[in-house]
């Protein structure tokens, strides 16, 4: 592994996707319904709750000599933390593993894959992060 450290953090677009889509197939049809138990005033406190839960989640990468762990969190709560010593591979979060089409990365430490970045972000973190991975020095020993 490089001896310098690198660190990343980012908004993490595939859980906020993730709870779009929650929404949009349980909470509208669930909307309905509350609108008949809880007053406008009450109900308008449900999309607030949602956007701001949604607004922070959150993911960091971090690579140090001793390993790799990233860490998932809802603003500067962590909820996840996956730990392994390198890197295994790394690929566009999208059809094919391509960055046409992908919204994130996906990072895989040991057995576990993770998701992280944005669509904005995707390319520039794939390529610092590359250099990291067992892939990367494979290509190089070759």
């Amino acid at each position: 592994m490089n001896k310098e450290n690198y660190y990343f953090e980012s908004t993490d677009s595939l859980a906020q996707y993730s709870i779009w889509l929650i929404v949009a197939f349980i909470g509208i049809p669930s909307a309905v319904i509350l609108l008949n138990f809880l007053s406008l005033t009450q109900f308008i406190f449900i999309p607030i709750f949602i956007i701001f839960f949604t607004l922070g989640l959150r993911a960091s990468i971090k690579v140090e000599e001793k390993g790799v762990s990233i860490i998932k969190k809802w603003y500067f709560i962590p909820y996840r933390v996956y730990r392994h010593t390198y890197i295994d591979d790394i690929w566009y979060g999208g059809d094919w593993g391509e960055a046409e089409g992908a919204m994130c990365i996906v990072v895989q430490l040991g057995s576990k894959e993770i998701t992280m970045g944005t669509r904005k972000n995707m390319n520039k973190l794939h390529d610092e992060l590359w250099q990291y991975s067992e892939g990367y020095k494979s290509e190089k020993n070759n």
